[in-house]
């Protein structure tokens, strides 16, 4: 078992942080995949700039809405669910990665950067950095 655990002990915080990560996993992420670029720019007829335009404007609303929770629920601390990393918080950071490397910068985001930064002094997210990552692109002062 991963030490401290990646889902709380008690129930109702367990299910915040399932909430919390589905709203990341579930609501964000399939919205930027390879798939569905993909399909709008065969199908849909987008270019490069109706793309990144795209992906912009969902990473800022899904974001934003997990900002709203996050700063409207006592239970947020130095993590999305208090003092300790979760799995909402490996949710939010695999978000925050795809954006970094897509150049992509949202703003009035406050406690998702205070958490990120937070995230950011864990091992674990550390050594997970897709930049660290065996046949990993040199990451440019842009994705930073």
């Amino acid at each position: 078992m991963p030490e401290p655990p990646l889902l709380p002990t008690d129930l109702l915080g367990r299910a915040r942080v399932r909430s919390i990560a589905s709203m990341l996993a579930c609501d964000v992420h399939p919205l930027v995949t390879p798939r569905m670029r993909k399909y709008l720019t065969s199908t849909g007829g987008f270019d490069p700039s109706l793309w990144r335009a795209w992906q912009i404007h969902w990473f800022t609303e899904g974001l934003s809405a997990v900002e709203t929770r996050l700063t409207s629920d006592p239970e947020t601390g130095r993590f999305c669910h208090g003092d300790d990393p979760t799995l909402a918080d490996v949710c939010l950071a695999s978000i925050v990665e795809i954006m970094h490397a897509f150049d992509i910068k949202t703003e009035a985001t406050p406690t998702i950067d205070r958490i990120m930064d937070n995230c950011r002094t864990v091992d674990a997210f550390v050594l997970a950095d897709p930049f660290r990552q065996s046949g990993a692109p040199v990451k440019s002062d842009s994705a930073e």
